[in-house]
């Protein structure tokens, strides 16, 4: 299980009772999506990418804030900033597949 708030995203092993890693982010916590790579952990300036087992995969930093994103065809995140800055990140490993527009 993922818990994320304010600073920090934490995740926790339920049948253990276990803290399984607590990590502190650079801007304030969004929310989380699931995909079919990973869990991701959208913040105000970054995006975290974990596996089915806590950890860590990818991560990418933004020079201005997340102001919009969405999943594309299950395999690919489109993030727009609000300065107007728009990229597209392979869900799997984090690759960065160029400019792209947010739809929906």
């Amino acid at each position: 299980m993922f818990i994320g708030f304010e600073q920090k995203i934490i995740g926790i092993d339920c049948n253990r009772k276990k803290e399984l890693f607590q990590q502190d982010t650079l801007s304030i916590f969004y929310e989380f999506i699931i995909t079919s790579y990973c869990v991701l952990a959208i913040c105000e300036l970054e995006i975290y990418a974990f596996d089915s087992e806590c950890k860590l995969v990818w991560f990418s930093g933004f020079r201005d804030i997340i102001e919009d994103y969405d999943i594309l065809d299950e395999e690919t995140i489109s993030i727009r900033c609000d300065n107007g800055d728009n990229s597209l990140f392979a869900l799997k490993d984090g690759t960065w597949r160029g400019d792209g527009t947010v739809t929906g």
